[in-house]
């Protein structure tokens, strides 16, 4: 199964000139802990979580409505292209610890795939075996690749 397959399309992305606070309210108001980080059409820049926008503009002090989603966001992005498989997505969320996972195509963000995406894919019997979907490729199999999201030139 490939990832395209599971994808959520409609989801929060940020930009990296928005402000802390802003990104805060957003992420409050959408219940979310991770948002994409975008410029221009939906190019992948970065990714910003709950954890980098608390200790980002606490250590070192910052004023949070000053303080922008560029100084305290993760860049490059993790990201997986849209082709890319299920199993080797998942496992690569379990080994970051991540919520979900920005979805390219070309660079420029498609969608997201989340772990709740790929438990509701267990839960409706798309994906069969949740222990494989955690542990996914072994090292040196196919799949196992990191894909990072690249700025275009």
């Amino acid at each position: 199964m490939k990832v395209y397959e599971l994808m959520r399309t409609g989801f929060l992305a940020v930009r990296p000139e928005s402000s802390v606070a802003s990104c805060c309210e957003r992420f409050a108001v959408h219940h979310v802990g991770l948002a994409p980080v975008v410029e221009g059409a939906n190019v992948l820049v970065g990714f910003v979580t709950r954890f980098d926008l608390y200790w980002g503009y606490r250590v070192p002090p910052r004023d949070g409505r000053t303080a922008l989603v560029r100084d305290v966001m993760t860049s490059p992005a993790v990201s997986v292209p849209e082709e890319h498989d299920v199993r080797s997505a998942a496992s690569l969320l379990s080994r970051l610890g991540l919520e979900a996972l920005p979805v390219t195509r070309a660079g420029r963000l498609v969608g997201l795939l989340s772990c709740g995406d790929l438990c509701g894919a267990v839960a409706r019997g798309q994906l069969r075996d949740p222990l494989d979907l955690v542990l996914g490729p072994q090292p040196g199999q196919a799949g196992a690749r990191i894909w990072r999201a690249q700025r275009p030139a």
